[in-house]
């Protein structure tokens, strides 16, 4: 009865997630999961990494990042003795817990769970483009923050191919990559190169959103910076 009960609640929160309702699919995975843990069911359970995957997405949907973080450790916590640090639902929470640490500005522990996305490169493999797109550039902004500013270099250099091919050249995702690698030229005294892509981001995000939009005065507001640097 309590593995029929946790397949209900994980089908309903399911639903509730493919359907865009987030926020209603949280209390049926946390049910799913109270269930799972006090029972010992995780290992019977199909796609065991999935229902902590999107219970913490509901939450960052929410921009409750600190819930999303401690429902992706939590998944961790379970996951990782039962399979194995490499199994690919662990690398999986730890990309997303990496995401939110990143978020909440906790740079240093954003780096630590992708540094340990990377140490697992089959799971990136198996990852379609717009999946590697979205890990090369999180990776990029984490090492920028960190200050490993070739790491960063290199990460953007794998993303923005992919980013193009999944999201569009002119898509506001390629703005917000150009934006990102233009933080690390700047940073590295490159401003010519730098102020060039935040040209290319402005463009994007003005045709996407229109100049008023929080992105697009913020890259003008950049770039006027930057160009002032220059005299």
């Amino acid at each position: 009865l309590p593995l029929e009960q946790v397949n209900l609640y994980i089908n309903a929160g399911n639903s509730f997630y493919e359907t865009g309702r987030y926020s209603d699919a949280i209390p049926f995975f946390a049910k799913a999961a109270e269930l799972v843990e006090k029972y010992g069911l995780l290992t019977k359970i199909d796609a065991p990494a999935q229902f902590y995957n999107r219970w913490g997405e509901g939450y960052e949907a929410q921009n409750n990042y600190a819930a999303a973080e401690t429902v992706y450790l939590q998944g961790i916590a379970k996951l990782a003795p039962a399979y194995g640090s490499l199994y690919p639902g662990v690398t999986l929470l730890q990309s997303r817990l990496g995401r939110a640490y990143l978020q909440q500005e906790e740079y240093v522990k954003a780096l630590d769970c992708f540094e340990k996305v990377l140490k697992n490169p089959k799971f990136i493999e198996q990852q379609d483009d717009f999946g590697k797109a979205m890990i090369y550039g999180y990776i990029g902004a984490v090492y920028y923050h960190n200050n490993k500013l070739e790491k960063a270099l290199d990460a953007y250099e794998k993303c923005l191919p992919l980013t193009a091919k999944s999201f569009g050249i002119k898509s506001s995702r390629m703005g917000i990559e150009y934006t990102g690698l233009a933080l690390v030229f700047h940073r590295q005294k490159k401003n010519v190169e730098a102020i060039k892509l935040l040209d290319d981001a402005y463009a994007i995000m003005k045709q996407q959103h229109g100049e008023e939009y929080r992105a697009t005065r913020r890259i003008a507001k950049l770039r006027e910076e930057w160009k002032n640097e220059n005299h």
